[in-house]
């Protein structure tokens, strides 16, 4: 790794010291429009080869979706109520990047955890680990 500590790999940042797996998401500019085409920009960018993310993402589906049926341009400005959820969302994303995940192929002390993924037909969806 030519003395390297640190690579870019599948989307993520891996420590090689530390052995530690790292997000790395690209934050969009603060000043940057927001409109239904920003939003999927900013969805595309995350990429999670660990599936890690699910409860985060799931938000930012459910904004675009409620953008569909209110049947938004992809230049038109976001109402005003899915403007500041959106806000939330970006103020909040720069958490992902301090998410580090150990790449072991042998745990201390395992235990053994499980992350589920649900969705029902009757409400937005759900999420939870």
């Amino acid at each position: 790794m030519d003395g390297q500590e640190e690579t870019h790999t599948l989307g993520l940042l891996w420590h090689s010291k530390s052995g530690e797996l790292k997000y790395c998401i690209k934050l969009p500019k603060p000043n940057k429009r927001l409109n239904k085409r920003s939003i999927v920009s900013t969805i595309a960018q995350i990429y999670d080869p660990l599936g890690l993310l699910g409860p985060t993402i799931i938000a930012t589906k459910i904004i675009l979706q409620k953008l569909w049926q209110l049947k938004i341009s992809w230049d038109d400005g976001l109402p005003s109520d899915l403007a500041n959820e959106w806000q939330f969302y970006l103020d909040n994303l720069h958490i992902i990047n301090k998410l580090s995940v150990p790449h072991r192929v042998i745990c201390d002390n395992y235990v053994n955890d499980e992350i589920h993924e649900f969705a029902s037909a009757f409400t937005c969806g759900q999420s939870t680990w």
